[in-house]
């Protein structure tokens, strides 16, 4: 029944029945098929600096979902902060990557690029998680996949973790895998869509920061260390993973739902297992941290950071594509 809502409601654009709006400026889309993590505000952070390096001026387009403002269209300007509660996880890890980049949060992306536009007059508005939003023309629609499970098990919502079928990879510009394991997804990729560039990224840990000092640490540190893993994020067995690579010793795991608001409580409740458990120290992702921020200063055990940045495997094949692109779309 979700399968066949969605093929009408795609239908209904695809005959004409329904226009979608064409903004003054490039319009380039970060997605997935897939609910779940698969790099999309990182892949965001490294598409905008790549754009940046080109001469192009940047505007950032995120639904805001989780904070309060995300029903009406809030701009955002260079530099400018508002909490996680207001604007969301997403947007505020952007402005702390991109301090000079302007976002507009709203999950109207119509009117959003509109005031953006409006506003900052952008060469390019890079749409955050907007493939299944079809009210609003992208001219570069670009759909990540993780390659350990791209389509999940082959059902969409809610037998499955699809938002669409994969057929609608007919849509796609380009497909970036943002793992590097063996799979079999390129074949069935362009038994969909046989044109489709596939390029290859990976998420790799770029520092580990002390939440109090604010101090870089090595990753070392990690190595033996017994600690307690928190996330509340669509992949947390990613994070986990990643943390048993740099040799840490998973002691307990605490995972809440994707854009949990952690509470004063949560936090004393993740310090008293620590302390249960004789741990060394809390990791935790940078996307939680900027929401457990306010209660850190209260714990007596150390609270890392762990920070990654999404890297590709061939920047300047990427690029050169991007930008072939993007000038066949100006002429």
């Amino acid at each position: 029944m979700y399968s066949l809502g969605w093929r009408c409601y795609l239908g209904w654009y695809e005959l004409g029945l329904k226009r979608r709006f064409k903004a003054p400026c490039l319009v380039i889309g970060v997605g997935n098929l897939t609910v779940g993590g698969t790099g999309k505000t990182p892949f965001v952070i490294m598409l905008a600096e790549l754009l940046t390096a080109q001469g192009m001026k940047v505007a950032v387009s995120c639904s805001g979902y989780g904070g309060k403002a995300w029903k009406e269209t809030t701009l955002l300007e260079p530099n400018q902060k508002l909490p996680p509660e207001i604007i969301g996880e997403e947007p505020l890890l952007i402005r702390n990557a991109l301090p000079d980049i302007p976002i507009v949060i709203g999950q109207k992306r119509v009117p959003a690029v509109k005031a953006a536009y409006e506003r900052w007059k952008p060469d390019v508005i890079i749409l955050d998680d907007g493939f299944q939003h079809l009210p609003l023309a992208r001219d570069i629609d670009i759909v990540l996949m993780d390659a350990n499970k791209p389509f999940g098990n082959g059902f969409t919502l809610p037998a499955g973790t699809l938002r669409e079928p994969i057929s609608g990879l007919h849509r796609a510009s380009a497909i970036v895998l943002t793992s590097q394991q063996d799979c079999v997804s390129e074949p069935i990729i362009h038994s969909f869509n046989p044109k489709l560039p596939v390029f290859k990224a990976y998420r790799g840990v770029n520092q580990l920061w002390e939440a109090r000092s604010g101090t870089v640490n090595e990753l070392e540190r990690l190595e033996e260390s017994g600690i307690i893993a928190v996330s509340a994020i669509g992949d947390p067995s990613s994070f986990e993973n990643t943390l048993k690579v740099l040799g840490a010793n998973l002691l307990e795991v605490v995972r809440k739902r994707d854009h949990y608001a952690y509470s004063a409580t949560d936090m004393s409740q993740i310090e008293a297992i620590a302390q249960r458990r004789n741990a060394d120290a809390i990791v935790t992702t940078e996307k939680d941290y900027v929401k457990l921020q306010p209660f850190v200063l209260k714990v007596g055990i150390p609270i890392f950071i762990l920070k990654v940045k999404m890297r590709l495997e061939s920047e300047s094949l990427f690029v050169d594509w991007l930008v072939n692109l993007i000038h066949a779309q100006k002429s």
